[in-house]
């Protein structure tokens, strides 16, 4: 089937893992498979000979034309099946894993919500690439500890839900508020330095913060601005929920959790400011389910008209 001219890619990827399943290696099928147009199909015969019994030499022989194969999903799978495979590097294999590697990659950046990031379409890859290089080429070397995220990435505690009345008499001030933001007049002046006494040491990476950036306001409505605003519990993504550490010694901390590691975790504030906790002192450490980092009273003190410039200088932001 694999070589079939009348089978169509699917059908060569399923044949594939059929033989791979029975732990069957036929050499022509393999070099028919690794020579297809089609990248997904060269990448699951690359992927599938993790599993099968394949003399290394003859690996090597398969997999060197695809030293630099047009795709990084089919090369990077090169590299995993020689990160992976239990025997040490020979010297050929480490000569053609220093042959892949990227010399001078792209760095075109983008704008991210933590700050500048590798951006796709070249750049990301290449650097991807020769990190997983990188791992291979020292697979030998101690393993270095990490952190079991998912056992720090539960809910310990979840905030109550507000009253009916509670809830009725918020959602009645921001549909009070909308209607005063559409009928206009808001000054982008005074919204601005709303903006930036009140919402810029989080938003703004200028001022080290941990929040996204507000960019794209023009396209969001009154009432999602006001929600975001005035009721953030409603509005935040989990990975923006408070982050709340109780240590043994009965104190507890709570904020936007921006790093942890095998030597503890950090928490970091309104204008950048952080705090770490040493993995031995805490007793317990999770989200608060339905809680925002951004406190509820952000908007306290300002009037309606306050409010409307605020909401005006947010629409104004691309």
């Amino acid at each position: 089937m694999v070589v079939s001219p009348k089978a169509n890619d699917a059908q060569r990827i399923v044949a594939l893992w059929s033989l791979e399943s029975l732990g069957v290696f036929d050499e022509a099928v393999w070099k028919y498979a690794l020579r297809s147009e089609n990248e997904n199909v060269r990448f699951e015969a690359v992927r599938a000979l993790s599993s099968l019994s394949v003399e290394s030499a003859l690996v090597d022989d398969l997999l060197r034309p695809l030293e630099k194969d047009r795709s990084f999903y089919v090369r990077n799978e090169v590299v995993r099946y020689y990160r992976d495979s239990p025997s040490a590097l020979s010297a050929g294999q480490r000569a053609m894993l220093e042959k892949m590697k990227i010399s001078s990659p792209p760095t075109e950046k983008v704008k991210g919500w933590k700050g500048q990031y590798l951006a796709m379409g070249g750049s990301y890859e290449s650097a991807f690439l020769n990190l997983l290089i990188s791992k291979a080429l020292n697979k030998e070397a101690a393993e270095v500890a990490v952190v079991d995220e998912a056992a720090w990435n539960i809910f310990i505690a979840e905030e109550p839900a507000k009253s009916p009345a509670d809830r009725k008499a918020l959602d009645a001030n921001i549909h009070r508020l909308v209607k005063l933001a559409e009928a206009g007049g808001g000054s982008l002046d005074k919204g601005k330095a709303h903006y930036e006494a009140r919402c810029a040491a989080c938003h703004s990476q200028e001022k080290n913060g941990f929040a996204p950036a507000l960019n794209g306001g023009k396209a969001r409505s009154h009432e999602a601005l006001l929600t975001a605003i005035l009721d953030p519990n409603a509005a935040a993504e989990e990975v923006f929920y408070v982050y709340r550490i109780e240590k043994k010694d009965g104190s507890v901390l709570e904020g936007f959790r921006s790093d942890i590691n095998t030597k503890g975790v950090e928490l970091t504030y309104m204008g950048g400011s952080k705090v770490f906790t040493p993995l031995k002192d805490i007793k317990k450490a999770g989200y608060v389910k339905g809680k925002s980092v951004m406190l509820e009273n952000m908007a306290a003190g300002l009037s309606d008209t306050d409010m409307v410039d605020l909401l005006s200088y947010l629409r104004s932001i691309d």
